[in-house]
């Protein structure tokens, strides 16, 4: 059997593709971290993908060509089959499969056209591998989906005390709404899972112009006098300062913006010669000083019209999210000439100091991403040593077992972090099911004071001492028992309680890490890219959690009757008495 996995959308959605049963080519997808109804998510039954192949080093005369594969209960099939030939071939896939939003030139070129309604444009997401051939069993290759648009998003806050606003809907302006995409061949990173397409795979094939717009309406949603930063939800009337109602984002052509400075003219009604950002709302009162609150306030939105901020002077390049951020305090600029003679953009509120809004650009990640992500890169790893398992140490889970690439993504996501993948591979001393990987707790257990291994009493028996430390794969979960839940080893207790913090959903209990996996941890953070060997200590304040002491940690491996081996300050594994006061940091397996 070979199965080739399928990585979705730099990252993303991970896609298995599998060949069941001798040579037949089929598909069986995991896919994880979709945001918003129109994302795109091949995990339930009846989505699709269009797939093409090619001998390797051919564009004509393919294997099969536009050949769609259909999620069958966990399994992409085709209705004609097709096997691996002798020969290995080179695979382009796209979905969705068709839409009015595009037009296939050929395997590689796609005329698009997002939607003027927000909610149904499309994700339009490319994959390509090459050289790839039938192998033995286990063999696992990757096919990497990434996003072709580039994801809006908007939220407001309001730093005056002395107004407020009803927002109903927000508007970007002056794009390009046709675009040629192209996809490029690139030499290297095809098979990259966090690679992006390349801005250059597009080209402009309309004009931008204040005639196309993409605006979106909603519940008018209250923000209140110095209200801080909020995202809009659109059937609750009520802001947010933490959810994100994703039908609300648009997806969009990469392009380059050029910032309005002025009306296209001094003609009344002329629109922004350059890109805007605007919000449908209306502006009230807040206060009772000679005025009533509430009161509806300049008069080109008393019925909850356009205000303008310009925006650009950078591109929207694939694959990347962009948030915009407007404080309302200013008022914006009217959307159209006022009739002014000079043409210039004319302020709502008079002698406002207009906020301009400002942008934050992250991945398009589309996170949470679950510990099965890991699973499915590990096994790649070990296969065909060409996985990219350790492109996930130094993330972070949260409590309900979704991982994290950093704090700002948990924090978006309105998550908790309760460890830090530190070592990812079988190579972890522990059983199925939790024999892929080790992630440390983000803070030391007895709430940071010092522990002992015992009290006093030795209940080991001596066939389990451990005479060379970390040299020995030794196995944490199995002091996980009774005898060491108890006070005679309190360093033990400690651990297996960190603090009353739950494990991780999909992990192990908490427990006390041998030498072994101290050093499995210590050495894989170092190697793989996360620094040098002091990686550890300092990787963990970054993350939302406290780094690690620079002193001595207990492990759960006993040398005699009275030793135990430590990892001291140094990154080495060494003897101490087991009656030494020291610190713990819990750890889980999964």
């Amino acid at each position: 059997m070979v199965a080739i996995m399928m990585a979705a959308c730099s990252s993303n959605e991970t896609i298995e593709v599998n060949e069941n049963k001798g040579d037949l080519i089929s598909f069986r997808p995991i896919v994880k971290g979709v945001t918003r109804a129109a994302d795109a998510d091949l995990s339930s039954d009846g989505t699709s993908f269009n797939v093409e192949a090619f001998n390797t080093g051919e564009t004509t005369s393919p294997y099969f060509s536009n050949v769609t594969f259909t999620n069958l209960g966990r399994t992409f099939t085709s209705a004609t089959k097709y096997y691996w030939p002798t020969n290995n071939l080179d695979f382009y896939a796209y979905s969705p499969i068709s839409s009015s939003q595009f037009v296939k030139t050929d395997f590689k070129t796609f005329t698009i056209t997002p939607s003027g309604t927000v909610s149904e444009q499309v994700d339009f997401i490319y994959a390509n591998t090459n050289d790839k051939g039938k192998g033995t069993s286990g063999e696992v290759t990757t096919l990497n989906f990434r996003h072709a648009g580039a994801k809006i998003a908007v939220k407001v806050k309001n730093s005056a005390p002395n107004l407020k606003f009803e927002i109903s809907g927000w508007k970007l302006g002056y794009l390009d709404n046709t675009a040629t995409f192209t996809y490029a061949y690139a030499s290297t990173g095809t098979d990259t899972p966090n690679a992006q397409l390349a801005f250059s795979d597009w080209s402009e094939n309309s004009t931008q112009s204040a005639d196309n717009t993409y605006s979106t309406t909603f519940t008018a949603n209250a923000i209140a006098a110095s209200q801080p930063t909020a995202y809009f939800l659109g059937n609750t009337g009520t802001p947010s300062t933490s959810a994100t109602d994703e039908s609300l984002n648009m997806i969009l052509i990469p392009q380059t913006l050029s910032a309005a400075t002025a009306y296209a003219s001094t003609t009344a009604g002329a629109k922004p010669n350059g890109s805007y950002i605007a919000l449908k709302m209306v502006i009230k009162n807040n206060t009772t000083n000679g005025e009533t609150n509430g009161e509806t306030v300049a008069d080109a939105t008393t019925d909850g019209k356009w205000a303008m901020w310009p925006i650009g002077g950078y591109n929207w390049e694939p694959g990347k999210k962009y948030t915009y951020t407007i404080d309302l305090a200013g008022g914006g600029y009217y959307e159209t000439n006022q009739a002014d003679t000079d043409g210039n953009l004319d302020a709502i509120l008079e002698g406002a100091e207009i906020k301009f809004a400002t942008v934050t650009v992250d991945g398009w990640a589309n996170y949470p991403k679950s510990l099965d992500d890991i699973y499915l890169s590990k096994v790649k790893q070990i296969v065909d040593e060409s996985g990219d398992a350790t492109g996930y140490l130094g993330w972070i889970i949260a409590s309900d077992g979704s991982i994290f690439p950093n704090l700002s993504a948990l924090n978006a996501a309105e998550k908790t972090g309760v460890a830090m993948i530190a070592y990812v591979g079988s190579n972890n001393a522990e059983n199925a099911p939790y024999n892929h990987g080790l992630a440390i707790a983000m803070s030391d257990a007895n709430n940071g004071t010092v522990s002992q291994y015992s009290s006093g009493i030795d209940f080991l028996p001596s066939d389990s001492y451990n005479k060379t430390g970390d040299n020995v794969l030794e196995s944490g979960l199995q002091y996980r028992d009774e005898t060491h839940n108890s006070i005679n080893y309190p360093g033990f207790k400690c651990a297996f309680e960190n603090n009353n913090i739950a494990s991780p959903s999909g992990t192990s209990n908490w427990f006390l890490p041998t030498a072994w996996q101290w050093r499995r941890m210590m050495d894989t953070t170092a190697n793989g890219g996360m620094g040098n060997s002091d990686a550890l200590t300092s990787a963990f304040e970054s993350r939302g959690g406290s780094n690690l002491q620079t002193r001595g940690y207990l492990t759960s491996s006993h040398y005699d009757s009275s030793y135990i081996w430590y990892k001291n300050e140094f990154g080495n594994i060494q003897t101490m008495y087991k009656h030494t006061q020291i610190l713990v940091r819990s750890v889980v397996a999964f």
